[in-house]
This record gives structure tokens, sequence and C-alpha cells, in this order.
């Protein structure tokens, strides 16, 4: 898909790259369709002969295990007897066949049980590694929200010559420059974390700076006025 076809704000996740890789490794037939390009029907010969070359491709692939190596030859033979069949329709000629080659071939088109096993395994184990990884990226973001409340409350806190301002005053403030912090690294830089990650809640923000307050910050009481 170029990238002007793609919808705008939508992001692969990683591991999607990684599953199409995955079912990738095991070669699997093509579906047969009964209408030709024009959509007219097929002959059954055509669609047989069709099926018999899918399966010589499947034949000459390596990775087949024991069991869809055999479901291959099975299938092949079955062509081949509705094939040498003189009557018409051939399907008519031996319904069992025609039956048994609809069933099985149509499992070749599928990834074998083998196979779908190893590509569920690792895909869950894509997901995990994603999520482990995403989890480890929100707790550092929230980290990184943590330290600059801290540094602007400090900050703040420098500036009060007077050492009038409680620990709910500098929280206020502090809360509304948090939020303008996080809205200006989305719209500068592109990076919208902060505003899912850092929490503004003043209860929160309080707590926090809390841990950084001068000791006259912490004293219960009004503010005591500047002269």
């Amino acid at each position: 898909m170029s990238n002007e076809s793609k919808p705008a704000g939508i992001i692969v996740p990683k591991f999607v790259h990684h599953y199409s890789d995955v079912v990738g490794d095991e070669a699997r037939a093509a579906p047969i369709h009964l209408l030709g390009d024009e959509g007219e029907p097929r002959s059954e010969q055509d669609i047989l002969l069709e099926i018999l070359q899918q399966l010589r491709r499947l034949e000459s692939s390596k990775g087949n295990n024991s069991r869809r190596a055999y479901e291959i030859e099975f299938c092949t033979k079955l062509v081949e007897r509705l094939l040498a069949s003189s009557e018409s329709p051939l399907s008519e000629s031996d319904p069992t066949a025609a039956l048994l080659l609809g069933y099985f071939y149509r499992g070749l088109t599928l990834p074998s049980q083998e196979h779908y096993q190893a590509v569920t395994h690792e895909t869950l184990r894509l997901l995990h590694t994603e999520y482990s990884r995403g989890k480890n990226d929100i707790k550092k973001c929230q980290e990184q929200g943590r330290e600059w409340i801290q540094q602007k409350a400090g900050e703040l806190w420098a500036k009060d010559r007077d050492k009038v301002r409680k620990v709910n005053s500098v929280a206020e403030e502090v809360q509304s420059l948090l939020q303008e912090e996080a809205e200006r690294r989305h719209r500068d830089l592109g990076d919208p974390m902060p505003l899912l990650c850092w929490s503004t809640r003043l209860s929160h923000i309080r707590k926090i700076v809390s841990g950084v307050a001068p000791v006259y910050a912490k004293r219960p009481g009004r503010p005591r006025k500047s002269r």
C-alpha cells in the first residue's frame, strides 16, 4: 500500500509485519474459481488441470511435512483419475473422487495444522513483546511527567523570595503548566504520549510537589502577607 492510500493517522503495529512474514513461510494451494475472467463458467477439465498445476507446484516446494505430502499425492491421484475418464461431466464419472478432491484440496489452500500452531505461538509471543514494550513506554513517560512536575515546582518555590507559597498554590499552577506542556509537545514535537500518560489531577500533582516542598510550604495556615 502506498503512503498516499494509507488512512491518515493509522499506524500499523510492528507485530503485524512480523506476522505476515511468518504466515508466508509455507506454500499453499491457490483457491480455484469456478468462473472465468469474463464471468463465464469454466469446464471441469480446465478446473482439474489448474488444480493439478497447483498440486505439482506444492509437491516441488520445500518444507512439506509427511502428512501434507501425502495429501498432495492423494489429491494428485484423484485429479488424474478424473481426467482419465471418458464420461462427461467428469465429476459424475466418479462422484466419490470428486467429493474427496474438493475436501482435501480445500485443506491445501489453508495453513497446515503444524504451521497454524507455529504461527499462533509466534503471534502470541510478538503480541506479548509489544504489550510489554508498551507498558514500559507508559511507565517511562509517567516518570518523565513526575520529574517535570518536581522540577517546575522547585522553580516556582525558588522564585518565592517571601516564602509565602503553600503546596496547594504551587500544585494548582503546576497543573495548568503541565497541561500546556503536554499540548506543546504534542503540537510541536508530534509526541502524544504526555497527553495520554501525564496525569493532571490536582490530588496527584499535590502529592508529587509535596515531596519537594520547602518546610514553610507545608505548614498549616494561610500564607502570611508580604510587606
